[in-house]
Parts: structure tokens; sequence; C-alpha cells
């Protein structure tokens, strides 16, 4: 097991000066904004950091116009980049390996999303005293890194109904994904996935319908159902195992059908600023016979009115799939050491941090920046988690599943609303 390899290509981080450098587009479309073209422009960057020694630095600028009383258009650009540091896998009879250098990432995404609203229920009841329109939304993303191509299109449709008590959705996502490692990486002729399509390709196709209902003035309830289809290439490139002193690419079967339900409940509590709690209850299944649950509940509570204190509490439970072993002693079908597959109990316990500065400029101190709303969001984040206290598994897994996981991450962001 391990993180990915880097194959050499330069795609090292520069740290602030790629920042300074993806600003420059968000500087002209503020220029833009002004010109009065554009309803809203914003700009968000995030930083994560674990101990498991990946840092990801993150950089979106997303802008939105209404075009007419029914239509809106959402663009966004999206830059990331991700460093790891590489590990070796000391598993007695099996180790697993992807490189001993430090590891650089790039990723590119471009999102575009096309949202119409409209009330056809009036067609039927021109009396009708309270709005409950129908959205459709359409979104293409395209994403791109130096050896992996992904393109997503998706459709979501939702109905408003009861005066706005009961609202009916579904959606369906197409995506396609292309792998392009170094030829050293290229898997075996055992691995089905990697010519189900040619050459590293994968298509999933999402289905999820929904229903959310008003109990009360402040109690709102959800049921979710999902169903997802993927096949072609599902291993890692670079998740590679020794065996009896030969070296094995991770081989995951070419086809994986998962179920999903969810139900939610969201209460809101009576306190001087606002208080909310929110309850989740996830239950998966796949074709791999792995079987999870979910429970996780979050407050969110404002202390002021500009300052959001949001704890969380996460517990998850599943089982192992049908293909999963701890010690390989000979080649199987289908090969992994991904902890991911292995059956486990984890507890995360996060607390989420939130200042929003709304309204910078008021029209006494600043007339004309007045004019354009700049509302800033500062949120930090802490998430410690604690699994399995097996030896075994902690030794063989690092720290992913010990008391020793811990995460951070900070994010900022910026809007101008006009």
């Amino acid at each position: 097991m391990g993180l990915r390899y880097n194959q050499g290509k330069n795609n090292t981080l520069n740290g602030p000066r790629r920042n300074f450098v993806f600003l420059l587009p968000f500087l002209f479309l503020i220029q833009t904004a002004f010109s009065g073209e554009v309803d809203h422009i914003s700009y968000k960057f995030q930083y994560y950091d674990d101990n498991n020694d990946v840092n990801v630095i993150s950089n979106t600028t997303t802008i939105s116009k209404g075009l007419g009383e029914h239509v809106r258009v959402k663009l966004s650009y999206l830059v990331d980049g991700i460093t790891g540091a590489s590990r070796n896998d000391d598993r007695g009879t099996m180790d697993g390996i992807t490189s001993a250098s430090q590891t650089d990432e790039r990723r590119h995404e471009v999102k575009g999303g096309l949202t119409f609203m409209f009330d056809w229920l009036l067609l039927f009841n021109k009396d009708k005293e309270t709005e409950d329109p129908m959205f459709l939304t359409v979104i293409g993303i395209n994403s791109q890194e130096n050896d992996y191509t992904s393109r997503t299109i998706s459709a979501a449709i939702s109905q408003d109904l009861f005066q706005r008590n009961t609202t009916i959705g579904a959606s369906y996502t197409k995506s396609f994904d292309d792998f392009d490692p170094a030829d050293r990486f290229i898997p075996e002729a055992a691995d089905e996935g990697w010519d189900y399509f040619g050459g590293g390709k994968r298509e999933t196709d999402r289905v999820s319908a929904s229903i959310t209902q008003g109990i009360t003035t402040t109690t709102i309830a959800s049921v979710i159902g999902g169903y997802v289809f993927d096949r072609g290439y599902l291993s890692r490139p670079y998740y590679v195992y020794l065996i009896g002193g030969q070296w094995y690419h991770e081989n995951l079967p070419p086809e994986r059908k998962s179920m999903t339900v969810t139900g939610r409940l969201n209460q809101y509590i009576p306190t001087n600023n606002g208080t909310a709690a929110h309850l989740d209850y996830r239950l998966y299944y796949d074709s791999w016979d792995l079987l999870s649950h979910t429970v996780s509940l979050k407050f969110y509570y404002r202390p002021a009115e500009k300052f959001i204190i949001n704890p969380s509490y996460r517990f998850y439970t599943q089982n192992s799939t049908f293909f999963y072993t701890d010690i390989y002693t000979s080649v199987p079908k289908y090969l992994t050491a991904d902890f991911k597959f292995r059956e486990c109990i984890t507890n995360t316990i996060g607390l989420n941090l939130i200042y929003e500065v709304r309204d910078l400029f008021k029209p006494e101190d600043a007339p004309f920046f007045s004019l354009f709303p700049i509302n800033i969001n500062i949120a930090a984040n802490y998430t410690m988690r604690t699994g399995s206290d097996d030896p075994q598994v902690i030794k063989d897994h690092y720290n992913y599943w010990s008391d020793r996981y811990q995460n951070f991450w900070i994010q900022t962001g910026i809007k101008l609303a006009f």
C-alpha cells in the first residue's frame, strides 16, 4: 500500500508564487464584475494537512450570473496541488510499495452548470398564493492531472410541492475516467479491468432519488436512495506488492455495483443567534460484499452573529470485501492490501470554527464599495479518528486506523455580490 508514485514530470508545487499566478484571472474577473456583467464572484483558498505527510493546497474561482428570471449560469475553475511522502509497507510474507520519493501532483478542474427554475404548476392553478418551483440543473466537469483525466456530465431535477413543505428530486451522473501511468506501472493481463474498455479506462453511472419533508416549522427530514455502477479499470496503478520475491500490481474486480440509503433529520433549536442539529444514517452495500453503517451528528451553534462553532461526531463500521486478506502467501485472482476493504470500526471527532464578515464596506464608510457587498468566510477544522486496537492492523496500515490519525484544514473565501 502507499501513496502515488512521482513519475518525474515537472509538476512540483511552487507554493505562494503559484497561488499569486492563480489570482491573475481572479483579478480580471473582479474587473468584469464591476462592469455589471455578473451577479457574484467568489474565490476560495483551502489548505489541508495530516500526520500521514499529505498536504493539499486548493484554489477555486467561481462566477454566477442570472440570465433573466428563470435561468442561472455558474462557472468555476479549480487548481489544487497534493504533496505526499511515499512509504514502504513491510507485511512479512507480503510487501507493498509505491516509491521512495516525494509525491507532488497538480489537478486542474473546469466546471460549468446551467440551472432552470420555473413554477410550471401555475399553468394548472393560477390562483396559487405560494410558489412551488421546479429546478432543472445540468453540470459538466473536466478534470485533468498529469496521468489521469476525468469527464463528467450530470443532470438533476427537483420539484417543490405543498407550499414548499415537500421536495422530491432525482439525478443522473455519467463519468468517464482514463488512467495514463508510466509504462512500468501498467498492470499485467491478469487485471481484467485494464482492457475492459481498453487501456485504463473506467465508466461510472450514478442514479439517485430523494424526498425531503418539512415535519414542523423547525424540523426537516430527508430520505435519499442511490445506485452506482462502476466498471473498467478500478485498481490503482501505483499500488504494487511483493509476494514471494516478485512484484505484483493491485488487481480489483472489473465491476462494482453499490446501493445506498440515507436518512437525514435536521432540527432547528431556538437560541439567541440560532442553533441547528443534523443527524444522518447511511446504509451501504455493494457487489464486493462490503456492508457498512454510518451514523453522524453535527451541531451548528452561533455564540455570536458572525461566529459558528460546528462540532461533529461520526461512527463507521464495515465488514471485509470477499477478496480481502491480511496476509498473502500466494497470488490470488484479486489482490489488494488497501485498508479500506478490511473489516473495521472507526470513530471520528471533528471541530469546525467559522467566522463570517458580511458587508465589509458600509455606505457611510465607503459609498462606492458599498455598491458591491463583500463577504469573507474563514473556517478551520481539526479532526481526530480512532480505529482498531489490533496491533497487527496498526502495524500493517501505519496510523490510518490507529489513535494517532489527525488532520487539519483551513479555508478562506471572499465573495462579491451584485
